[in-house]
């Protein structure tokens, strides 16, 4: 999980909300830049299940796939300035 859009903590934040619906989450930071307008999801790798499971949680605009067989995580969630629709904070 990456905070890109720059407000201070959120990446904390977000992934506790997440963590309190029963998602593992391995690692967060800041993205590069705090760009995002948008929050995105960026699959890892295809476990459909576990994606729907996710979306239903966190109805984005935007979905990438960036396919590693030997990625560690199924999905890099980066958090946008539509974050607090994203995540009702």
């Amino acid at each position: 999980m990456l905070n890109g859009c720059g407000k201070k903590g959120l990446a904390r934040e977000v992934r506790n909300i997440l963590i309190d619906k029963g998602f593992d989450v391995l690692s967060f930071d800041n993205a590069e830049k705090f760009l995002y307008e948008k929050t995105v999801i960026v699959i890892r790798n295809m476990n459909y299940d576990k994606f729907n499971m996710l979306y239903k949680e966190i109805p984005v605009h935007k979905v990438y796939k960036q396919i590693n067989e030997h990625s560690l995580y199924d999905f890099t969630i980066i958090i946008g300035k539509d974050y607090k629709q994203i995540f009702a904070l």
